[in-house]
């Protein structure tokens, strides 16, 4: 069951991380138009997994999956919901 979760975290981590990208890269790439409703699918998408997954690989065995879900995951939380809120408020939109 422990070994599950790790496989399970390390997926949901390169899901987020690949949409994650896409989006960074190649900008309105499948969003909306409509500003907030980009957001709440811009945060569905790659900022709810990477917690998700960050809480499970705290769960799983203690092996090579838990490292690469505590990193990987963390990595994504950092770049999709720290980075810009941190650049959000040292340099609002005006």
């Amino acid at each position: 069951m422990k070994k599950k979760l790790g496989i399970i975290s390390v997926i949901i981590f390169i899901l987020s991380a690949a949409l994650g990208i896409r989006e960074y890269f190649f900008i309105s790439s499948f969003f909306p138009s409509d500003t907030v409703t980009a957001i709440v699918i811009f945060f569905l998408t790659t900022g709810l997994p990477p917690v998700i997954g960050f809480i499970l690989s705290f769960f799983s065995k203690k092996d090579a999956l838990k490292i690469t879900g505590i990193i990987g995951n963390g990595a994504v939380m950092m770049l999709t919901i720290v980075l810009p809120l941190v650049v959000d408020i040292f340099f609002p939109i005006q």
